[in-house]
């Protein structure tokens, strides 16, 4: 049988890992798993986890973690969670260490909020929520015991610098985000002035080029030794390509 690190390392499956970065120092690496090709990434999490523990430091082995979309295939098939948590815990792998991003039309069913998101959380995986909604669909997710994250998409850091709503928007998102207990992560992040007026306004855990690209096996070890999983907009020197 062959090891699942060795089949990710040796890049049998076309996948790359987007860095999720935080400006406070000490968090363990978090990557999002993305495919290069059509192919479902699902199956691969155990083998990249595994890839990851086996190539950062010692002091990361077994707390680096990872996010992955699901599909609208895997999100309402009743028989997912228990056969994912089964192929990780096969791995040795604890499920709060994988992030499952639900997108916006799996959030706004009856369905997934009576069956599919309580069972993926009582599975311990930690349910993410790929955009916020501004509306009260948005509210209930955000209340939601079962939402552990949420995702502000791109467009919104985009506007940051002609829009003093788009400013009040983040800040408040964050304040409250805090106060109920959930991670917020502000995606495109692609300029030294977006990621200052995001810590500025309070943010702090952030995606985007610059802070890192999608990269393959080969450069996470190198993001993760160089400590830019972690890093004031300040301090930071952009990835350059």
């Amino acid at each position: 049988m062959n090891d699942p690190a060795d089949e990710y390392a040796k890049g049998e499956s076309d996948i790359a890992l987007r860095p999720i970065v935080s400006s406070r120092e000490g968090v363990t690496p978090r990557f999002e798993v993305l495919a290069l090709s059509d192919q479902p990434v699902v199956d691969h999490i155990p083998g990249i986890l595994a890839f990851l523990d086996d190539s950062l430091p010692a002091t990361y082995r077994g707390t680096t973690r990872v996010s992955v979309s699901l599909d609208d295939g895997e999100v309402f098939d009743k028989a997912f969670p228990e056969y994912f948590l089964g192929k990780i815990r096969s791995q040795a792998i604890e499920p709060t260490r994988i992030a499952l991003e639900i997108c916006e039309s799996a959030v706004l069913s009856e369905a997934a909020w009576q069956r599919v998101i309580p069972e993926l959380a009582r599975c311990g995986f930690r349910v993410m929520v790929k955009r916020y909604i501004a509306d009260n669909a948005g509210f209930d997710v955000l209340a939601s015991p079962h939402i552990a994250a949420i995702k502000v998409a791109p467009q919104v850091v985009a506007e940051l610098p002609g829009s003093i709503l788009a400013r009040r928007f983040l800040r408040g998102l964050q304040a409250l985000a805090n106060a109920i207990n959930k991670q917020l992560i502000v995606d495109g992040v692609e300029t030294l002035g977006q990621a200052l007026w995001l810590e500025a306004l309070g943010c702090k855990t952030f995606q985007g080029t610059f802070y890192g690209p999608a990269m393959d096996a080969r450069n996470v070890r190198h993001f993760v030794l160089e400590g830019r999983q972690h890093a004031s907009p300040i301090m930071f020197k952009p990835v350059t390509s």
